[in-house]
């Protein structure tokens, strides 16, 4: 089976890349990491468990507030979403507390998000394809171009040519 790495800097074409190799005639199956990283932390997950242990005695806003269409227990009944502009603000930047709560956080959604890339790559294999790409922002960083026969690196001419502007355009 051939893995396929995908990578890029933010509103390159990354997504429009893999939407091409993952429909026909190409149909690969696409393990996408930012997906998968957003899955691993969902409510009644271990990694939101987790999450919730370690930072909500310090974050008050960790969860989403409750509200009319927020009800304590979540909208599932398995917990409020994590507030996340709060835990960034919990984990982004260069104070030494910053990088340690970063570490922490790392070192729960990564290792789930490499389990979750492994089934999904079980899943890919035992049904038959013969390539999976897998979508991975920090895919050299990670070390998980390790795992690629090929990466395809997905750039812009000149990055000063709207670039930017796609990527604020939200």
């Amino acid at each position: 089976m051939l893995f396929i790495g995908l990578t890029g800097s933010i509103a390159t074409g990354k997504s429009t890349v893999s939407s091409i190799l993952s429909k026909p005639p190409y149909s690969i199956p696409l393990i996408d990491a930012d997906v998968l990283a957003r899955k691993v932390v969902e409510p009644g997950s271990k990694g939101y468990a987790a999450i919730v242990k370690h930072f909500l005695p310090t974050t008050p806003d960790l969860l989403v507030p409750v509200s009319e269409t927020m009800p304590e227990a979540g909208p599932d009944g398995k917990g409020r979403p994590l507030n996340r502009p709060a835990l960034g603000k919990r984990v982004f930047g260069d104070t030494e507390e910053l990088k340690k709560d970063r570490a922490v956080l790392n070192g729960i959604v990564h290792p789930a998000v490499r389990s979750e890339m492994y089934k999904a790559i079980l899943r890919a294999y035992v049904t038959g394809h013969w390539a999976v790409l897998l979508d991975v922002p920090l895919l050299f960083e990670s070390s998980l171009d390790r795992l690629c026969g090929t990466v395809f690196v997905v750039a812009v001419k000149d990055p000063e040519d709207g670039q930017f502007k796609q990527a604020t355009q939200v």
